[in-house]
């Protein structure tokens, strides 16, 4: 309540300062009023700090709670993060071999029949070679090509040599 001893203060201090009846009457209610809020805002101050009270235990439990959540789930990530590293690295690594196995698987799908060439032209410099290199009818890669080219000259020098000695009187044998 509205001390009673500040009202009777203030309303002597209105009777002698010469204020009129009526404004005086209205001044001595303004500050009634005025001291009415003053003890309503310390009770709601009050109660606030009441209510504050007793909601920061548990705003803080929540809290606590939240941070324990985020550091498990930051471990579990973290775990999450580094098994999936460890499996991309090695797919990156099996991708890597696998790449290299077929780099020399084709190497060596190229280079046989290079050499298989190598070895037939050899043959076509030095000698009559009966020997001929497999082809595959239609292909149209540059490897199949050059074998049926390689085939070709063998073919001819045969055929060539064939017709000189029949021509010389010489016999398949000599």
């Amino acid at each position: 309540m509205v001390g009673r001893e500040a009202l009777e203060r203030f309303r002597e201090a209105g009777e002698s300062s010469g204020v009129g009846g009526e404004k005086r009457g209205l001044l001595f209610a303004s500050e009634v009023r005025r001291q009415q809020l003053e003890e309503l805002f310390d009770q709601l101050s009050e109660e606030m700090h009441e209510a504050a009270d007793w909601i920061t235990p548990i705003v803080n439990t929540k809290v606590e709670a939240a941070d324990r959540l985020e550091a498990e789930t930051k471990i579990r990530i973290e775990a999450t993060s580094s098994a999936d590293a460890r499996k991309m690295l090695w797919i990156a690594g099996l991708a890597t071999a696998l790449g290299a196995l077929f780099a020399v698987a084709i190497t060596i799908q190229i280079t046989r029949p290079l050499r298989h060439m190598m070895g037939l032209l050899g043959l076509v410099a030095d000698e009559d070679p009966t020997e001929r290199i497999a082809t595959w009818p239609g292909a149209r890669d540059e490897v199949n090509l050059m074998a049926e080219s390689v085939n070709a000259i063998a073919d001819h020098k045969h055929g060539l040599i064939r017709w000189w000695k029949e021509e010389h009187g010489l016999s398949e044998a000599s």
